[in-house]
């Protein structure tokens, strides 16, 4: 005999593939009989007896017919059951659509119920899906609508999520799965994916652009130019936008309208129509000193640069800050001279005395100038 005396490595059936598994004559597996070295154990590890000879533990497995059992018309679950209880074994199961066998019962079998097989031989089963339901076409049609054709099929709305479609109208159905025309079972989730419409566009910032260079934005930006009205302005040139609605950084639907305010320039009606010039040191010392109380609007005893640029439009913040001698941000009756001897409201005492006021624009004009002045801004703030 020769071999490896493996059964598994090297079985030596006579024809497996008829079903017959006894071992042929010449199997490594069948019994040697030599009486020397014999193992501690067997194959399957079981102590040997003492004083025997090899026993290599051939076992012939002799496949025997059955009948194999009849279960069309049953669910797949007591078919299974049955076809082991047969000692058989569950084949390929197969699913289609019928429209008279009701789902998951079975339809056909093979071997037929009845024959003669062998033992542990497979049974395969054609299961029945139930009668098939044909996806209607939803795409285009409103989440509604789609919900009523999907449920008047026979079939069931599954997951709806939402897409930006820049094509597709808010509310309506973007594409559908299974896909129109699908042949599905009764009760079949239909997922949709709905529309939220063009994705929005950030509105860029125009503020003080000019009006040209505002629209070439805003349309590069997907968006279109609103209104546009006019305005006077005496901080934004002629021509150069003042505001804009929606604000810079808002999100706005594509094509929709981005409004304008742009400025004329000055109002004429104000000055005489020339554009009001930065006053002087001189001239802004004179006139806060000259109306204090009227230009200190919280009556705190100090004028903010905001009070005084309220009173004087024009005022820089470099002027103001050549008057703030403390640095502390306001002006104070001490630094407008106003605490020095009597009648010199126009002095500081950085050497700008009433003299060279005087001589520079005169004290009478400056404190008519003064009072006209804010008589306006008191008009203007009522």
């Amino acid at each position: 005999m020769s071999g490896t005396g493996n059964i598994v490595g090297e079985p030596s059936f006579i024809n497996p593939s008829l079903g017959d598994f006894r071992l042929r004559a010449d199997s490594p597996c069948i019994d040697r009989g030599t009486s020397s070295g014999a193992p501690l154990v067997d194959l399957v590890g079981t102590v040997r007896p003492n004083g025997v000879g090899i026993d290599m533990g051939a076992y012939e497995y002799v496949p025997y017919s059955v009948f194999v059992p009849s279960v069309e018309g049953y669910l797949q679950a007591v078919a299974t059951t049955a076809i082991r209880e047969a000692d058989l074994t569950l084949g390929a199961v197969t699913q289609t659509f019928d429209n008279s066998v009701p789902s998951g019962t079975i339809i056909s079998q093979d071997p037929a119920g009845g024959a003669q097989a062998v033992s542990g031989s497979a049974v395969a089963l054609l299961v029945s899906k139930g009668p098939a339901v044909v996806v209607p076409n939803v795409v285009g049609q409103t989440q509604a609508s789609a919900t009523t054709l999907i449920t008047g099929a026979g079939l069931t709305l599954g997951t709806v999520t939402e897409a930006y479609n820049a094509t597709v109208p808010v509310g309506q159905v973007i594409s559908q799965t299974p896909a129109a025309d699908t042949s599905v079972s009764a009760g079949y989730a239909v997922d949709l994916v709905v529309s939220k419409g063009p994705q929005p566009v950030s509105v860029p910032n125009v503020v003080g652009m000019t009006q040209s260079a505002a629209q070439t934005a805003i349309t590069g930006a997907d968006l279109a130019v609103g209104t546009v009205t006019e305005a006077y302005s005496a901080t934004v040139p002629a021509g150069s936008v003042i505001s804009q609605n929606p604000a810079a950084g808002a999100q706005a639907a594509p094509g929709s309208s981005v409004s304008l305010v742009v400025s004329k320039g000055p109002d004429p009606g104000e000055g005489e129509g020339e554009p009001p010039l930065a006053p002087t040191v001189e001239e802004v010392h004179a006139l806060l000193a000259a109306g204090f109380n009227a230009a200190d609007t919280n009556g705190d005893g100090r004028i903010s640069y905001a009070e005084a640029l309220a009173a004087i439009p024009g005022l820089t913040l470099a002027v103001f800050n050549e008057l703030d001698t403390d640095g502390d941000g306001a002006l104070g009756r001490a630094e407008l001279g106003l605490d020095e001897e009597a009648g010199c409201f126009g002095c500081q005492k950085s050497g700008f005395t009433l003299m060279n006021l005087k001589r520079r624009l005169g004290d009478l004009f400056l404190a008519g100038l003064a009072l006209s002045l804010l008589a306006v801004v008191g008009r203007r703030k009522a």
